[in-house]
């Protein structure tokens, strides 16, 4: 299993939210493995805004421990305390660290030797995008009619499809934000 969790940057007084703010957004993927025929598909998510960041990045910290994510707990860190939190917690083993590979064939195998992931940067958004892409079309099966099966049917996630489908680069799309983690994830598990 692995995580991918997209935080919020700063804490909010409740009576300051709209649906407008940005939102905590995790999701728990079961990866591909011989005991479940090479598929991945998404087994748990969460989506809210808890009072403190710290908050939401225990009960990111709690899937993980749940899951057993160790080193698969991919978090974007160009914002939050998340890596800070893990730290206090003793639990850094949890986080992932980008891999390096998937932008530069060169470091075949190699990983960022920090924690988490940063997408800032339209370039590197871009290829973000892309990725995940590749990821939701990928053909993972044929059902019964002989029909694609593709990763984007094993999300059972109403909200992220309609996400998905109303995205566009303006507006505030935080589950959108967090699977670009795993487009980027997705790509290292296959090269």
């Amino acid at each position: 299993y692995s995580i991918t969790y997209d935080p919020v940057g700063v804490d909010k007084d409740k009576k300051d939210i709209t649906n407008k703010h940005s939102h905590n957004s995790i999701k728990v993927w079961m990866n591909p493995h011989y005991l479940n025929g090479f598929k991945q598909k998404l087994v748990a998510c969460y989506y809210g805004r808890p009072d403190k960041l710290e908050e939401a990045d225990w009960i990111c910290y709690m899937l993980a421990v749940y899951y057993n994510c160790i080193g698969t707990t991919n978090v974007e860190v160009n914002r939050g305390e998340t890596v800070s939190n893990f730290k206090k917690w003793g639990a850094t083993k949890y986080l992932a660290c980008e891999p390096l590979h998937v932008w530069d064939a060169s470091y075949k195998g190699k990983v960022n030797t920090t924690y988490g992931y940063n997408i800032s940067g339209a370039a590197r958004k871009l290829d973000c995008i892309r990725l995940l892409k590749e990821f939701l079309y990928e053909e993972i099966g044929k059902d019964e009619q002989g029909n694609p099966i593709r990763n984007f049917h094993q999300i059972y996630d109403y909200q992220s499809i309609l996400e998905l489908k109303k995205w566009n680069n303006v507006g505030n799309f935080d589950r959108v934000s967090e699977m670009l983690l795993r487009g980027i994830e997705w790509k290292s598990i296959s090269i």
